[in-house]
């Protein structure tokens, strides 16, 4: 797995999860699918571990217009894999989700 931070232009690749009407890119990005593909299990057993509901979630992976986006499991999965570029960013999968269902809301209302 591999994820390089000088493409953010470029279309690139993400691990997603959706949880009824709220979806989260939650690995990533990745410059290839495949790459994204091989971090879909480690990230879901991940993902499972910090927040339980996350086995009910739909698991799959997504193709994004740019690599802007730094996603909530990319430190834990550079723990297990040092080749993934390690991003800052504080927030459980939990916490991502439940962002998605407030920003859901507001647009919404």
């Amino acid at each position: 797995m591999e994820m390089l931070g000088n493409w953010q232009d470029e279309p690139c690749y993400y691990v997603s999860v959706i949880d009824g009407p709220n979806r989260a890119f939650v690995a990533g990005p990745f410059r290839e699918h495949a790459a994204a593909i091989s971090a879909l299990e480690p990230a879901r057993k991940i993902g499972c571990e910090v927040d339980p509901k996350a086995s009910f979630y739909g698991w799959g992976t997504a193709r994004n217009a740019n690599g802007y986006r730094i996603c909530s499991l990319n430190d834990r999965l550079a723990a297990i894999n040092p080749s993934i570029h390690q991003g800052e960013w504080p927030y459980s999968l939990a916490n991502v989700l439940e962002s998605r269902r407030q920003e859901a809301a507001l647009v919404a209302a």
